[in-house]
């Protein structure tokens, strides 16, 4: 892949590692730990900057667009395509993460925030 810069992400699903370029691209990659390959995938749909985050339910990757916006997306690896989520209520920005657990997404708004979403 191409260099990552503010807003570079990683997840799991278990099987593959899932990447965002940051750095206002829409870039987003997949590594193959059996195969030590990286696959471009669909690219996401908006730009991601600072307050770009990734996670996993274990199926799909869920991700936040950082950038200074709302947009919240998840990420179907079987049919290599993104679909909006409801957007978060505040935009989302330098700092800003995301979680899952036990059916339960876990956000921080970054910014220089003290927000803490639970979805």
């Amino acid at each position: 892949p191409s260099n990552v810069k503010n807003g570079g992400s990683l997840t799991t699903d278990g099987t593959a590692i899932y990447a965002l370029r940051g750095d206002g691209r829409k870039d987003f990659w997949r590594y193959s730990i059996t195969d030590n390959e990286w696959d471009a995938l669909n690219d996401t749909p908006g730009s991601v900057s600072k307050g770009g985050s990734l996670t996993s339910d274990g199926v799909r990757i869920y991700a936040l667009r950082g950038n200074d916006k709302k947009e919240f997306w998840v990420f179907d690896p079987s049919e290599d395509s993104w679909t909006e989520l409801p957007k978060t209520t505040k935009n989302v920005d330098a700092g800003g993460s995301l979680e899952y657990l036990n059916g339960t997404f876990y956000a921080l708004r970054g910014g220089d925030k003290n927000d803490f979403w639970k979805y």
